[in-house]
C-alpha cells in the first residue's frame, strides 16, 4: 500500500507566508497597510464575518462571540475617537476565539494590523 503524504516539506532556504495542506485546504495573507481606509476594515471585518459562518462547525461555541467582537469592533471605530484599548482588548478575545482557523485567525491579525498601527 502506498501512503499519499498530504503534509508539507521543507529543506533548506527560508520560507515566509501562508502554507495549507489537504482537502479543501486553503492559505491567506492578508498585508496591512501604514494607514487603513474605512473601506479596508469593512471588507476585512466582513471576510472575518464570512469565514466564521463559512468554519461554524470547527469553531463551535465560539463562532457567536467572534460575530459578537466583530460587532463590537464595528461599532467602537464608528465612534469618533476609538479606544485603542477596547479595539486591542477585543481584539485578542476575538483571536482567542478563532483560534481553531488558520485562515481566520490570520485575518483577525491582519485586521489588528490595520487599526492598531
Amino acid at each position: 500500500m502506498t501512503e499519499v503524504n498530504k503534509g508539507i516539506q521543507i529543506s533548506g532556504g527560508n520560507v515566509q507566508g501562508p502554507m495549507a495542506v489537504g482537502a479543501n485546504a486553503r492559505a491567506e495573507q492578508y498585508i496591512g497597510a501604514s494607514r487603513a481606509s474605512e473601506d479596508d476594515v469593512a471588507r476585512l471585518l466582513a471576510r472575518i464575518r464570512e469565514l466564521v459562518e463559512e468554519h461554524r462547525a470547527e469553531l463551535g461555541d465560539q463562532a457567536r462571540p467572534a460575530l459578537r467582537e466583530a460587532d463590537r469592533i464595528e461599532a467602537e471605530l464608528a465612534e469618533d475617537d476609538p479606544d485603542a484599548d477596547f479595539l486591542s482588548d477585543s481584539l485578542d478575545r476575538m483571536t482567542r476565539r478563532v483560534t481553531a482557523v488558520t485562515t481566520l485567525t490570520q485575518a483577525v491579525g491582519a485586521l489588528a494590523a490595520l487599526i492598531l498601527n
